[in-house]
C-alpha cells in the first residue's frame, strides 16, 4: 500500500512540473486538507496558460491581419490540458484515500504484539510482554517514517535529528496530525519535525 503511495506521489511530482506548479506548496496543502487553496492554484495555473496560448495566437494572427479563430489542433491541445488538470485532482484524491488505507493498516499492525515484537526484534531490541510495552519502546528506540514502516522498508531506521530533518524537506513523508488523531495507536509515531529554538 505505501509502495503504491511513493508512485502517486512520484506521478505527481511528475504532472506538477510539467504545469510548473510547485510540489511542495501543493503536498503541504494536502496536509493541511486546504483543498480550496489547491483547486485555486491549479485553476490560475491554467488560466494563465490558456492566456498565454490565446496572447500567442493573437500576436500570430495579428502578423497576419487574421481575426482571431481557434483551429482544431489547437482545441484539441486546450481539451487534452484540461483534462492533465483534472488529472491532478484525480491523483490528489487518490493520495489522500490512500493515506487513509495506509492509516488503518498500519492502525491494524500496531494493535498485533506478535507483529510489534517482530519489529523490536527486526530493529535489534529486545520483544515486550504488553503491547503498550512494545509501543513504548518502539516509540522510543526506533525512528523511522510511518509510511516507510508501512511499506516494510526497515532500512530506512535513522535517528530522531534525521527523521526530524526528513520529515522538514519531504512534507510528503509526513502523517497528518488528523489522521493520527483518527487512529489514534498511530499517534505514538509522530514527531514534530520543527527545529527547537
Amino acid at each position: 500500500m505505501a509502495s503504491i503511495y511513493y508512485d502517486l506521489i512520484d506521478e505527481l511530482k511528475t504532472k506538477l512540473k510539467k504545469k510548473n506548479i510547485d510540489f511542495v506548496t501543493m503536498v503541504n496543502l494536502i496536509n493541511n486538507l486546504d483543498y480550496d487553496k489547491i483547486v485555486k492554484i491549479i485553476a490560475i495555473e491554467r488560466q494563465i496558460q490558456e492566456n498565454d496560448k490565446i496572447i500567442h495566437n493573437l500576436i500570430i494572427n495579428q502578423e497576419y491581419n487574421k481575426i482571431f479563430d481557434i483551429n482544431h489542433d489547437e482545441r484539441e491541445a486546450i481539451l487534452r490540458n484540461d483534462k492533465e488538470y483534472d488529472a491532478i485532482h484525480i491523483l490528489i484524491a487518490k493520495i489522500v484515500e490512500t493515506r487513509e488505507k495506509i492509516g488503518e493498516a498500519m492502525e491494524n499492525k500496531l494493535n498485533d504484539l506478535l507483529w510489534l515484537n517482530e519489529r523490536l526484534v527486526q530493529f535489534g531490541e529486545q520483544p515486550q510482554p504488553s503491547k503498550k510495552r512494545a509501543l513504548k519502546m518502539l516509540k522510543k528506540k526506533v525512528f523511522i517514517n510511518i509510511y516507510d514502516l508501512a511499506a516494510e522498508k526497515y532500512e530506512k531506521r535513522t535517528t530522531k535529528q534525521k527523521l526530524m530533518e526528513q520529515l522538514r524537506n519531504c512534507p510528503e513523508k509526513r502523517f497528518q496530525l488528523h489522521k493520527a488523531k483518527k487512529h489514534i495507536i498511530l499517534s505514538s509515531f509522530l514527531t514534530s519535525y520543527r527545529s527547537k529554538a
